[in-house]
């Protein structure tokens, strides 16, 4: 399954049963259960004080595309991003970093998996 694509910039998403009907009163165009859109797609449906983020996250998602993490690894990766302090206001620090923390162990499995541990450790 395929995330974010770097020839086309485009995210693709596969769709609940309730995405799926939202989604059809949206105009999005949908293939096999996923709908794909791009940053241009996407900005103009999106309040003004939400468009900075998605293009952070769009360039996230460019960024590490370049870099070969696995695309297994990928997803994981984002949610190591995710847990920060930067990205949320949170009342209990420790739980947020004993989260992250699972995650970036989770990742480096997943990554040691595919590209053996020395090729984890030099990502």
């Amino acid at each position: 399954l395929e995330l974010y694509s770097p020839q086309t910039h485009a995210l693709t998403w596969s769709l609940t049963e309730h995405d799926y009907r939202i989604v059809k009163n949206m105009n999005v165009t949908t293939t096999n259960g996923r709908a794909t859109f791009s940053l241009a797609d996407v900005i103009g449906r999106l309040e003004s004080e939400l468009k900075d983020d998605m293009v952070k996250l769009f360039k996230f998602f460019d960024y590490f595309s370049h870099i070969g993490v696995p695309k297994d690894a990928f997803h994981v990766l984002s949610m190591v991003v995710i847990f920060t302090h930067d990205c949320c206001d949170v009342e209990n620090k420790e739980k947020l970093e004993g989260m992250r923390r699972r995650y970036l162990i989770f990742l480096f499995e997943c990554i040691s998996h595919s590209e053996g541990i020395l090729g984890a450790c030099n990502m």
